[in-house]
């Protein structure tokens, strides 16, 4: 029996690409549960900076495939990202259509439709990138960052086990809940410095500790989120009248609730979109387009939504600074990117 198949490169993509979608779609699952069975608006808004944590995670380990020039890889990575949208589009489908199933029953159904686009996906990568050696860069980019996805999915359990845990449906639990998970989210962010930090080579293998310590000193400024969290749940419950709103009112909160984390989670694709454009040489057709989405969602987000939502105004800030410098560092790419997107390049 020929055992050179299990060594070869493409069984350890087909290995590598099995967890990480499995990963990914425990993670997005765990974090849509949570926002699904919890009343609490603070919670919420911390599964939401999880969130987008988990989509800046996304985009590094994307990044280090990338990391070597190689034609059809915009492709390839491309394909790697549809196949996590319809699992992650999956997940939000069984955690809202089987409402009376368990956590459990769930995620079963979940990994089971992550295998079935897990499978679907590899026929296709099969044909079309089984001869080229896109395969190894997915695998070096996925294993640097491996144990760091593992670490991200257990932690977003505990995170979820701890919610169901400090949840007494009282009021003081909506006091404490929001603190003790503001704690875990504090000390995660904490972590994924560190991880940015060892990755840059700012510190290495034997600097945690030390790292932990230079951290600390932006601890005091953690405080005052951390206070700023308890008082808000405290004033959400002192408010007489809280869950007792007009049907009018309650319709606009929603509809600027989803209208607002749309345009979180776009301005947060299109800063990640510049930042890459801006380590790229050559931006070809493919990037072109990028640049020209990213600079209409970067012009209407600062100029007009920031006056609707003040709360992105920072955001919104950071993203147009750093289109600014793309203007003005990638100054042909940027001045030709309209041209080049009807040019095949």
């Amino acid at each position: 029996m020929d055992f050179s198949f299990f060594k070869s490169e493409y069984f350890n993509f087909i290995k590598n690409y099995l967890i990480f979608l499995i990963l990914f779609s425990i993670c997005f699952y765990a974090l849509l549960y949570i926002n699904s069975t919890s009343n609490n608006t603070v919670i919420i808004y911390e599964t939401n900076v999880f969130y987008y944590l988990l989509l800046i995670f996304l985009f590094i380990i994307i990044n280090d495939i990338m990391y070597t020039s190689q034609e059809g890889l915009l492709k390839f990575v491309l394909l790697i990202l549809f196949s996590l949208l319809i699992v992650y589009i999956s997940s939000n489908l069984i955690n809202n259509y089987f409402v009376n199933d368990t956590f459990f029953m769930k995620l079963g159904k979940i990994l089971l439709s992550s295998i079935i686009v897990f499978i679907i996906m590899l026929i296709i990568i099969h044909f079309e990138f089984k001869k080229t050696n896109l395969l190894n860069s997915f695998n070096v980019g996925f294993s640097k960052n491996l144990y760091f996805l593992i670490f991200f999915t257990i932690y977003i359990y505990i995170f979820k086990y701890i919610q169901y845990l400090s949840n007494w449906n009282n009021k003081l639990s909506d006091i404490l809940s929001p603190m003790i998970l503001g704690l875990f989210l504090l000390f995660f962010i904490f972590c994924i410095l560190i991880f940015l930090s060892l990755k840059l080579k700012i510190i290495d293998n034997k600097q945690y500790l030390n790292a932990f310590i230079g951290f600390s000193s932006i601890a005091f400024f953690l405080g005052f989120i951390q206070i700023y969290i308890f008082m808000t749940s405290l004033s959400g419950i002192c408010e007489p009248n809280n869950n007792q709103v007009t049907s009018t009112e309650t319709s606009t909160e929603t509809n600027t609730s989803i209208s607002k984390n749309t345009l979180i989670n776009l301005m947060i694709i299109s800063l990640v979109v510049i930042l890459w454009l801006d380590d790229s040489r050559n931006w070809h057709q493919i990037g072109s387009i990028l640049f020209i989405l990213a600079t209409i969602i970067t012009l209407t987000s600062m100029f007009y939504y920031s006056t609707i939502y003040p709360s992105i105004s920072l955001l919104s800030f950071w993203l147009f600074i750093e289109w600014i410098i793309i203007i003005f560092r990638k100054r042909e790419n940027s001045k030709n990117s309209m041209h080049f997107t009807f040019m095949k390049t």
